[in-house]
């Protein structure tokens, strides 16, 4: 027996869903904002922090944390956005009348989120539409959440610190020049470290300025006081004019006057045609300019002042504070840059004493001109290392011999690479005079400038981290989709929420039963027409039909009734139902037409029911096309990264799309499947009640995610239903969060194959080139210099572009295709070369017979060293007499020329066939006089035939001994293959040009013999023994080039075309060991070494001729394109095999489970249409035994109903009269009519009984084949 009480109480409050409550709705705000502050604690933190990839916990929770907090927010919104679908059809018709489209017909629970915004958007149902905008703005959160962090494999910070300075400019002492205008520069090989610097700098090999500092092995940024030097000139033109008889060049008066300069200036028409000069331009000469010229030859012979680029210049000096970026590894300066305004500095240094440093006080032709001028015009001897002088008179004297030669030092730097001869522009000779002049200038302040210093710089490490960091859009996004969803929820707590007259919750069948028991029969009557009726047909006749939600009448059991009124849509109510007045009175509404038939089902009624779309066969296939795609999908790009390193090239935009596009897809299957899994669950019900009466599926909340949450562990969810919501729930949401850790980058060597393009002039045509006295003369010097300077390691330069060892390559010039701006690679190709074979074969002392013989008159000795042995039998060296004073080493080169060769002696001997011999006497035992030793035995005096062979007892000291070394050269063309590289540039613009390709290393074993150079070779392929001058003879031994006359192993004057100079520089910087030069080895040794040098500092100097067509007339084209590889380091975005598993374990997980769903919920009808609007559901209870019983005891709380303990079923009515006549008449029962209804049986009634007088059970698919079977369901 059923008893229901009922207990007066006071107005029950609104009953408002759980994610609706202020309390939610302001903690969903404030976790929506927590996650912002969250996430600018962890950029800010990221910023100024190193978070290291390399730590597995702190990279897991970057990349997981964010997602894990968001899918969690996703439950939530998802919750809030269920029940706002839920709740908006009743908060429509709460206390006014609403329109059946906007009520009881309104479905936002089945239809699709997509089509359910728009639908929303346009009945303005503002609720609906805003919370399915939060649902979808959680669902965009969960790829841009995925693609937060990155690691960043080279993340450059610096790293705020102090400096050591270690040194500082001084200018208050004059350090560039002394009091008596002499120049403070070292005479020696020392003083020629800047302008080796300055010079290897134009020429690409040579670092910028070095930085010294206490702090090693990072990257330091310090600020540091740094000084601008500089030529501020102005076009000076000349024009042609005859005075005192000579043609001449007069400056343009014009210019002279723009330029400040009061005195008139003109040139001789036969002077060179690059030099550097000084002029004075008042007459109180205290204002000193510099002069520029270039005027080609071939132009000047016509008296064409137009062709003559003039520039008339002053030194101008400034000081600025800079930035400079130093690896201290080799504590080089790779950028800089200005951080403060240039001030302009003076250096106390006069501008004759810069002009001569422009010009190399140290280099041979400017001590030559200054050893000249000391003679004023009279032939004789002079000092070839005569030291410059700084004063007027001095280089006045010295420049009229300066202007012989046809381009200075300064010029042949400035313009190398330009063409001789040849018209230049204005501002490309501009350009090179003014940016060498800052280089050398730059330069010698370095070195005489500098004083020691100890003080504090600041500054900065810069350091290249492993660095996990956000990225910045990505933030950005995500916080201002977060303040949207926390704004919106604020709203919805404040005002935008529905609002009804709900006392509880309407979502199970049985809250529904007792809405619809209070409700007016009419209404019942209504729904109950449209039990089996279809959607469409529903929503016709009740589109118009209004309803109102409201409290029952005073003197009525309390709860909440449903009314309706026919008429049109427009038509306002006569009075709406005021829900705080206690005493409602009568209501004012149209009752109901009586005409029962008036949307009846009728005979022919085509009733499919309603099969949900994910449930449908079409929808299966798709799905499981779209499973398998994903899967395919992921093993094709984990093949691509294990294939090629990489999926593709690292960037910003390329990891981060395919972050966001993979979860997308992720997120995209997601919404698939939770169709799917609606589905089943918006189903279950009612096929467990078709299936199985019970007393518990009535009461559970099928509508919203939160009731299918407490329907997880209710008697009714099978295993199959349990699977499906826990792969919604659980193994989606796993799904997104895995993908957050599925890429990474990774930095890998790449190969790409290409062609590259050669110039081959100098392998094809260096044979073929045909340099005067003038051109051979300057490259020979400049190869002298490169070999002792590149062997300095205090110079720090590096070696010269193409030269490899002994191989001389030929120049990579272009990359085909798109990689030519690439400036981290390395390029290996097989390209030609010209390879330096210096053999050398020791002679030890035991292969010499010393002479002596005496001078008749001035009482000195004559020693002459004869080779008696192989390889240089009959050979001849020494034939020197000493005096007074005895050298302590004695040194001397032989040059053979060929009798085939067809030149002339002039600055050098014309050798060449390819034996180089060097000879060197250690005479230290003769005590550096010839008052320190006598002889034992009769000598023969010099003019006597007689030859006396010295034997160890003929002085009364060891006899001098003698070292020598036999040297060939052997140039051949061959292949090999090479690996190139670009060196980065180092400049203060933003885009520096790039440097062009240099070789670095060659496979030895590659090498490939073409054919061999010529044997008669020009005679600068041999390293000079300058003996004889145009002016003056130069027979002081300590001075002159090719001769060792020194108490030391390093010559007297240091000049790099004595290549005892570069004999003593190799031993010492190279092997380390000066003295080891005494030795056979150790001289045969570096005879080799620096041989080779110079040979390959000749072939690099001879690059600039090789294609000139004037010089090399058989040039063919020189351009050669050849197969090349280019491997460089690429970061590229690497596939995580492990995650990838596990993503695949997880799809196939969610394949399986759809699968069970699709087995167990076959694709036929279970209900006559969609079971989530309010009308669907009512027509399901309207006129059923449960509806009726709830109205006759006036129930009005679904707990009342959980007391009755018995159960309740689906199924279709058929009346008394129905049944007989079907029984009477079968062929009739096509016409009958039927009413669905939800039953509840009482304990004692068997329901799986049937019979005429009792209701019979019938599934709604068993129906449509035949209306009067049971099922067997049942």
């Amino acid at each position: 027996m059923r008893y229901t009480s009922f207990k007066k109480t006071g107005a029950m409050p609104e009953w408002v869903p759980p994610s609706l409550r202020p309390l939610a709705l302001i903690s969903l705000a404030v976790c929506s904002f927590g996650i912002i502050a969250a996430l600018e604690v962890l950029r800010h933190y990221t910023v100024a922090q190193v978070l290291s990839p390399n730590n597995d916990g702190i990279l897991f929770s970057a990349r997981y944390l964010p997602t894990l907090a968001i899918i969690a927010l996703g439950y939530v919104v998802k919750g809030l956005a269920s029940d706002l679908k839920k709740v908006t059809p009743w908060a429509n018709m709460s206390g006014k009348w609403a329109s059946g489209s906007h009520s009881v017909l309104l479905d936002y629970i089945n239809a699709l989120e997509i089509v359910a915004v728009f639908s929303a958007l346009r009945k303005k149902h503002w609720a609906v539409f805003t919370g399915l905008v939060c649902a979808f703005i959680c669902g965009a959160l969960v790829p841009l959440a995925n693609a937060l962090a990155y690691v960043d494999l080279f993340a450059p910070r610096n790293i705020t610190t102090t400096f050591t300075q270690t040194s500082a400019f001084r200018f208050d002492n004059s350090p560039l020049v002394m009091a008596n205008d002499s120049l403070t520069i070292p005479w020696n090989t020392t003083g020629t470290e800047p302008y080796a610097r300055a010079i290897s700098q134009r020429f690409g090999g040579a670092p910028r300025t070095l930085w010294t500092t206490t702090y090693r092995m990072q990257p330091l940024l310090p600020e540091v006081n740094a000084i601008a030097a500089t030529l501020d000139c102005q076009r000076l033109r000349y024009n042609h004019t005859v005075a005192d008889g000579y043609p001449r060049f007069a400056a343009n008066p014009d210019d002279l006057e723009a330029a400040g300069c009061n005195v008139p200036l003109d040139l001789l028409s036969a002077s060179s045609y690059a030099w550097l000069n000084i002029t004075q331009c008042s007459d109180h000469r205290d204002d000193m300019r510099i002069l520029a010229v270039y005027s080609p030859p071939s132009r000047r012979s016509n008296n064409d002042g137009s062709s003559i680029i003039g520039l008339i210049c002053s030194p101008r000096f400034t000081s600025q504070q800079a930035r400079l970026s130093v690896n201290t590894t080799n504590s080089e300066i790779t950028a800089f840059s200005a951080s403060s305004e240039p001030q302009p500095l003076d250096i106390k240094t006069s501008t004759e004493a810069l002009w001569i440093y422009l010009r190399n006080p140290l280099d041979s032709e400017t001590q030559k001109i200054f050893g000249r001028a000391q003679l004023h015009g009279v032939r004789g001897t002079y000092n070839p290392g005569t030291k410059p002088v700084a004063n007027m008179a001095n280089i006045t004297a010295a420049m009229v011999f300066g202007t012989e030669v046809w381009r200075d030092p300064f010029m042949q730097v400035a313009l190398h690479g330009h063409p001789e001869d040849a018209p230049i522009g204005y501002d490309d000779f501009a350009a090179r005079v003014t940016g060498f002049a800052g280089n050398v200038w730059a330069e010698v302040i370095s070195f005489l400038a500098r004083s020691k210093a100890s003080s504090e710089l600041p500054g900065s490490i810069a350091v290249t981290d492993e660095r996990i960091l956000l990225r910045t859009p990505v933030v950005i996004t995500l916080e201002t989709l977060l303040a949207v969803l926390g704004i919106l929820t604020i709203i919805f707590a404040l005002r935008l929420r529905p609002k009804t007259v709900l006392k509880q919750d309407p979502g199970s069948l049985a809250a529904g039963s007792v809405m619809l028991s209070a409700s007016d029969a009419a209404v019942e009557k209504e729904m109950a027409k449209h039990a089996l009726s279809s959607t469409q047909s529903m929503t016709t006749s009740l589109r118009s039909t209004r309803f109102m939600l409201r409290h029952r009448n005073a003197g009525q059991h309390p709860g909440v009734t449903i009314d309706l009124t026919q008429g049109s849509v427009e038509q306002e109510p006569v009075e709406m139902v005021d829900m705080n007045r206690q005493n409602l009175g009568d209501v004012d509404y149209q009752p109901v037409p009586k005409d029962p038939d008036s949307v009846s089902t009728t005979k022919g009624t085509n009733l499919d029911g309603w099969r949900p779309l994910p449930l449908r066969f079409a929808s299966r296939i798709a799905f499981a096309v779209a499973i398998a795609v994903v899967m395919i999908g992921l093993g094709i790009m984990l093949w691509l990264s294990a294939k090629h390193n990489g999926i593709c090239v690292y960037t910003q935009v390329s990891s981060a799309a395919l972050t966001l596009s993979t979860s997308t897809v992720l997120v995209l299957l997601g919404y698939c499947f939770a169709g799917v899994d609606a589905s089943a669950q918006a189903q279950a019900p009612f096929n467990v009640l078709r299936r199985r009466p019970n007393n518990r599926t009535i009461f559970t909340d099928d509508l919203t995610l939160l009731g299918r949450l407490s329907g997880l562990g209710s008697g009714w969810m099978n295993t199959t239903l349990f699977a499906s919501a826990a792969a919604y729930l659980l193994i989606i949401p796993a799904m997104k969060l895995v993908a957050a850790g599925l890429f990474s980058p990774i930095s890998t060597e790449v190969v790409d194959v290409m062609t590259v393009q050669m110039d081959t002039s100098m392998t094809t045509q260096v044979e073929n080139i045909q340099l005067d006295t003038s051109d051979s003369a300057m490259i020979v010097k400049r190869a002298c210099d490169f070999a002792e300077w590149e062997i300095n390691p205090v110079f720090g330069l590096r070696p010269r572009p193409g030269i490899v060892g002994n191989l001389v390559l030929d120049n990579l010039t272009a990359v085909d295709g798109t990689k030519n701006d690439i400036s981290d690679g390395v390029i290996e190709a097989r390209v030609p070369a010209i390879a330096v074979d210096i053999q050398c074969e020791p002679i030890p002392s035991s292969a010499f017979n010393l002479s002596i013989k005496l001078d008749d008159q001035e009482g000195g000795m004559w020693f002459t060293w004869a080779c008696t042995t192989e390889p240089c039998s009959g050979h001849v060296f020494g034939d020197d007499y000493f005096s007074s004073e005895i050298p302590a080493y004695l040194g001397d080169v032989s040059l053979l020329t060929p009798d085939t060769w067809k030149g002339y002696e002039s600055d050098g001997i014309p050798a060449s066939e390819t034996e180089y011999a060097i000879y060197l006497a250690d005479l230290t035992s003769l005590g550096g006089s010839s008052h320190s030793f006598r002889n034992m035995t009769p000598l023969p005096y010099g003019d006597n035939d007689t030859t006396f062979w010295a034997t160890p007892g003929s002085l009364n000291v060891t006899l001098p001994t003698v070292t020598a070394t036999s040297c060939r050269r052997n140039l051949t063309i061959v292949n090999v293959n090479a690996t190139f590289t670009r060196p980065n540039p180092v400049a203060i613009e933003v885009d520096a040009p790039l440097l062009p390709w240099r070789p670095v290393s060659v496979d030895v074993e590659s090498i490939q013999y073409i054919r061999p150079y010529p044997d008669v070779q020009p005679e600068y392929f041999q390293p000079p023994r300058v003996l004889l001058d145009m002016f003056g003879q130069t027979f002081d031994d300590k001075l002159v080039d090719g001769r060792l006359w020194s108490n030391s192993l390093w010559p007297t004057r240091g000049s790099s075309r004595n290549f005892f100079e570069l004999l003593a520089a190799d031993s010492e910087y190279r092997v380390g060991n000066l003295s080891r030069l005494l030795s056979p080895a150790g001289l045969t040794d570096s005879a080799k070494h620096m041989y080779t040098a110079y040979c390959t500092q000749i072939l690099t100097e001879l690059r600039t001729f090789a294609n000139n067509a004037s010089l090399a007339p058989s040039a063919p084209s020189v351009n050669q394109t050849v197969p090349a590889r280019l491997v460089h380091s690429q970061p590229r975005v690497h596939q995580d095999a492990q995650i990838t598993y596990i993503l695949l374990a997880l799809l196939g997980t969610v394949a399986c489970v759809a699968l069970l769903v699709f087995c167990h919920f076959p694709g036929d009808a279970i209900l006559p249409k969609e079971i989530g609007s309010i009308a669907s559901r009512f027509s399901l209870l309207a006129g059923s035994s449960l509806v009726e019983q709830l109205r006759q005891e006036q129930v009005t709380d679904v707990d009342e109903i959980r007391k009755w303990r018995e159960p309740a079923a689906l199924g279709w009515m058929v009346h008394e009269e129905v049944h007989r006549a079907t029984r009477d008449y079968p062929e009739s029962a096509g016409d009958l009519p039927q009413l669905a209804y939800l039953e509840v049986y009482r304990a004692h009634v068997n329901p799986y009984l049937s019979g005429s007088s009792q209701m019979q059970l019938l599934a709604y698919s068993e129906i449509r084949n035949d209306l009067l079977t049971p099922s067997n369901n049942l």
